[in-house]
């Protein structure tokens, strides 16, 4: 199994992005990115946005999302940014978006990296506005 910064991991992602795309229900420019809404799955509700580079179909970024299982009212997300193209702010053009379709704030989840605590913080929703 590979990890969010394994080489190979994206490049399987762009194949699958270049040869089979998902279903696409919604989709949104974003500066330099078009994001990209698969519809809700059937039941739970969960979604995905996909983030790929404008000016090149460079696939990015995503983000599964959901109902937040312990805070009611708010969105939890499973992000995940190219490692390439960290810090430009991917993962707030999905957190905004998610927000945005599914109706209600995102929250961080319960448990999370030290990147994700770190991303909270300048997302300016951090975990003490509990």
């Amino acid at each position: 199994m590979t990890t969010p910064n394994d080489p190979e991991r994206w490049e399987m992602r762009q194949r699958m992005w270049d040869s089979v795309p998902p279903d696409v229900e919604h989709t949104r420019a974003a500066g330099w990115l078009t994001l990209h809404a698969e519809p809700a799955g059937p039941g739970d509700g969960c979604r995905v946005i996909h983030a790929v580079a404008a000016d090149g179909g460079v696939y990015v970024g995503l983000v599964f999302f959901g109902p937040h299982p312990t805070w009611a009212g708010r969105l939890e997300g499973a992000p995940e940014v190219h490692p390439d193209y960290r810090r430009r702010g991917i993962c707030r053009a999905l957190y905004d978006w998610a927000a945005e379709l599914g109706g209600a704030p995102m929250a961080p989840a319960d448990m999370h990296s030290v990147d994700a605590a770190a991303f909270w913080a300048r997302y300016g929703r951090s975990e003490s506005a509990r």
